[in-house]
């Protein structure tokens, strides 16, 4: 850590110390991973020792990608002082850097990153391909046979694992630029995998039902980011399963077609075109009509079902003469 990062280190427990804020501001840092001290594969949590350029090390923690020893990356976060850990680097951008020489390439495939090379086959790929051992990973697969001991179908594998390392840290680059955090990416990443980049890009209000914690504002924002149309179609549908959301959590089973409108509105829509996006909604099997009295009900799918469900056992008690409490 430089004399800088360490006066700003202090700068922040000295306002901890008198209840203010312990963040620094945003900065960008640079070094290869030498260990991980903890990873959750389910929240994507991760707690490294990073070597900066300079010699010294860093604490890197928050949800990242898998990364492994020998990698090279590019941070942006901020200082903080954990209470217990000391200082640590709150990360929230993360940029993995490819290792430019024959021995930081052996360093990085020897951390068993990609799934059937470790330290003997990544010996022997670099000695046989030096500085372009990754490019022929990546875009000449078949040319991994030619070194001793890899056949075709051990070639296939690693070069099926090094694409998913590449999809991750595409997808991941992709939502970044698009105002995601971090957090956020994995999440995507894990319900869409390779597909993340093409399913954003054609709907990316499918985020808001497919993906646990993002709504239809943050998906707007995406949308926004992505240059969609405020009139698109998608944004509509989004916005009429937005409003249904809401009302169930309010207790509402269903919601009058009047309610809906009155929500799209307070969504900045237009509600008169009301029944082409439903039209594709109830096609879809996400959204129920039923007419009572002359008033158009609008259901979420599941919910129309779970009504639909309990109104049948409590028919089944009533015909089999059991007293309901």
């Amino acid at each position: 850590m430089s004399p800088l990062q360490a006066k700003r280190i202090r700068a922040a427990t000295s306002r901890r110390e008198q209840g203010g804020e312990a963040r620094l501001a945003s900065e960008r840092i640079e070094g290869v991973v030498d260990r991980i001290t903890y990873r959750n594969d389910q929240t994507t949590y991760t707690v490294l020792q990073l070597e900066l350029d300079s010699g010294a090390r860093a604490t890197l923690v928050g949800p990242m990608p898998a990364v492994q020893p020998g990698e090279r990356l590019q941070a942006e976060g901020n200082w903080q002082v954990h209470p217990r850990y000391g200082p640590q680097f709150s990360v929230t951008s993360l940029t993995s850097v490819p290792p430019a020489t024959p021995a930081a390439i052996e360093r990085y495939l020897s951390s068993g990153l990609i799934r059937g090379v470790g330290p003997q086959t990544a010996r022997k790929l670099v000695e046989a391909f030096g500085e372009q051992t990754l490019e022929v990973i990546a875009n000449s697969p078949e040319r991994l046979s030619e070194v001793p001991g890899i056949g075709p179908k051990k070639a296939a594998a690693i070069a099926e694992a090094a694409t998913h390392q590449q999809d991750l840290r595409n997808a991941v680059l992709f939502l970044q630029g698009l105002g995601v955090s971090l957090g956020f990416a994995m999440r995507i990443y894990r319900q869409y995998g390779a597909r993340t980049v093409q399913v954003v890009k054609e709907n990316p209000y499918r985020l808001s039902y497919d993906v646990h914690g993002i709504g239809f504002k943050r998906a707007d924002d995406i949308a926004r980011a992505l240059g969609i149309a405020e009139d698109a179609p998608q944004r509509r549908e989004a916005a009429i399963l937005h409003v249904l959301a809401e009302g169930a959590n309010e207790g509402h089973v269903y919601l009058p077609e009047s309610h809906v409108r009155g929500g799209l509105e307070r969504l900045g829509l237009a509600a008169a075109d009301l029944d082409g996006p439903l039209k594709v909604l109830t096609d879809q099997g996400r959204a129920v009509i039923e007419v009572r009295d002359g008033e158009r009900r609008i259901y979420l799918r599941s919910l129309f079902e779970a009504e639909r469900q309990v109104a049948a056992r409590l028919n089944a008690l009533l015909d089999a003469g059991t007293s309901l409490p």
